[in-house]
């Protein structure tokens, strides 16, 4: 009972602010990929990247962009959720 009313409240927000730290960058890489992988590599920012230089589709790169941080919201805001529920639950 102490884990879930003490020490999962109070671990919540640094497991939330780590998993959100790993994630973002990981969505916006696009050299360690194409470097580890080779050209391959199908990564989400080696599909935006392209639009906006050689295929010159801005449009398409921005909408693949915008999924992409819309994504990254949705996530968040999946982690945060439970954590202020947790810390509601444990007053």
């Amino acid at each position: 009972m102490r884990f879930f009313g003490v020490i999962l409240p109070l671990s919540m927000p640094g497991v939330v602010s780590g998993t959100l730290l790993m994630f973002i960058p990981t969505a916006g890489d696009h050299v360690r990929p194409a470097l580890v992988g080779g050209s391959d590599a199908r990564m989400i920012a080696n599909l935006i990247q392209p639009q906006f230089s050689t295929v010159a589709n801005r449009p398409m790169g921005a909408a693949l962009a915008i999924t992409v941080i819309l994504a990254i919201a949705l996530i968040g805001r999946a982690f945060l959720g439970p954590t202020a529920a947790l810390r509601r639950w444990a007053r």
